[in-house]
């Protein structure tokens, strides 16, 4: 997957997305979240990712024009793929809060991903970021 120019985010777990209530400042803003890709789905004019960071699971939504910003022609990624996901939150009549994607990132080849997202998550909880 492609590099994206527009990454900042809120960095948030996923648990802390669905607990939120309407005064967090990520509740209908914009999210960075990284995790593990655990399945993709494609419609009409969207692909459906889920992705589990540890904490929970999100949907996440990728229109067709989005879709062809941010990968070359073929890309979609695939389940067991680590991901950095940035985009819009959303609520969802039937999921909750979704996410409507703008960035898809594949981080897999990074070793050491996964501890430091938890670092940089847990820092800016502390930091007040959100």
């Amino acid at each position: 997957m492609s590099q994206a120019v527009d990454l900042p985010g809120t960095k948030v777990f996923v648990a802390q997305l669905q607990h939120a209530t309407g005064g967090s400042r990520y509740v209908d803003g914009k999210v960075w979240i990284q995790g593990v890709l655990i399945s993709v789905r494609d419609e009409k004019d969207v692909t459906w990712y889920t992705v589990d960071d540890g904490t929970g699971v999100l949907a996440a939504k990728l229109s067709a024009a989005a879709r062809q910003k941010v990968m070359t022609p073929g890309e979609r990624g695939a389940p067991g793929d680590y991901v950095l996901i940035v985009g819009k939150v959303k609520a969802h009549a039937k999921l909750g809060r979704i996410v409507l994607l703008h960035t898809v990132i594949d981080l897999s080849a990074q070793p050491d991903r996964e501890a430091v997202w938890s670092m940089q998550v847990i820092e800016a909880t502390k930091a007040g970021a959100w």
